[in-house]
């Protein structure tokens, strides 16, 4: 992000690591104070300046966080045997099983899915017979992250090692993780601005609009903060974790930024 606006250079006292003064000096050789000086009366910076624009550069961090917001696990189910009747009563008993563990519990249709797939195995001589493989899988989804710790550890213990349940995978609002980057980047011109407010106090200054405002690094992870473990800036919306604080969202960013700063009128001691 690149934001800039034309200022008269000819009119403009830049502020950064020195103060120039373009109408008090020749054009040629122009002389440059170091900035400290101006806090000890230098008498060319007490010249009659009347409201002359500075310009004051700046870099800052802002950071935003998203925790999440949803949770899931899936429940695999298979079964393959000669017989597709044998197969489907296998996979049916146990499917009945946790769903009706999840039911019990207080989870609606809603929040279950459910798929079911049926497969032929493949004959590579005449001597095998076909076999039959079922495949049903249950999503459940849960806003309690509790429950589905606490459910999918009962579930674990019950079923045997013929099901597969999935670790537990903690999702972010999508609309919210999009905007994320936003906040922190905006969380940044913020900062900028307040630290560009409180040098321009030093020097008897005011903070005007802004010249150009530009990010130059950002960096995004999942878990702790000041931690980034991604350095692809890829915003993922799921992960696995073991638990909701290690799967919140992180964002950082940081920005360069130019101020206009504004001085008061100064008449000349003499």
């Amino acid at each position: 992000m690149d934001y800039r606006r034309n200022t008269d250079s000819s009119q403009s006292i830049k502020c950064y690591a020195t103060l120039e003064n373009p109408k008090s000096f020749p054009s040629k050789g122009m002389n440059k104070l170091r900035a400290h000086d101006s806090l000890h009366g230098n008498q060319h910076l007490t010249t009659d300046i009347k409201d002359k624009k500075g310009e004051l550069q700046i870099t800052a961090i802002g950071e935003a966080s998203l925790s999440p917001t949803r949770a899931k696990f899936k429940v695999t189910i298979s079964s393959c045997k000669g017989n597709l009747s044998d197969a489907e009563t296998s996979t049916n008993r146990r499917s009945e099983y946790v769903i009706q563990t999840l039911h019990n519990n207080g989870l609606k249709n809603d929040s279950i899915d459910i798929s079911n797939s049926v497969n032929r195995s493949i004959k590579f001589d005449h001597s095998e017979k076909s076999k039959f493989e079922i495949r049903i899988e249950i999503v459940v989804h849960f806003t309690d992250f509790k429950k589905c710790e606490t459910l999918r550890n009962f579930l674990v213990s019950k079923l045997d090692e013929s099901v597969n349940i999935t670790k537990i995978s903690y999702l972010h609002d999508p609309v919210k993780a999009s905007n994320l980057r936003q906040q922190a980047l905006m969380a940044a011109v913020k900062s900028a601005q307040s630290k560009a407010s409180s040098i321009a106090n030093i020097f008897h200054g005011k903070v005007g609009q802004p010249v150009f405002i530009k990010e130059v690094h950002s960096d995004n992870w999942l878990g702790e903060l000041n931690r980034p473990i991604n350095e692809e800036n890829e915003i993922s919306t799921e992960s696995q974790s073991h638990g909701p604080m290690s799967s919140t969202l992180h964002i950082k960013v940081e920005v360069y930024a130019s101020f206009e700063i504004k001085f008061k009128k100064k008449h000349n001691r003499g």
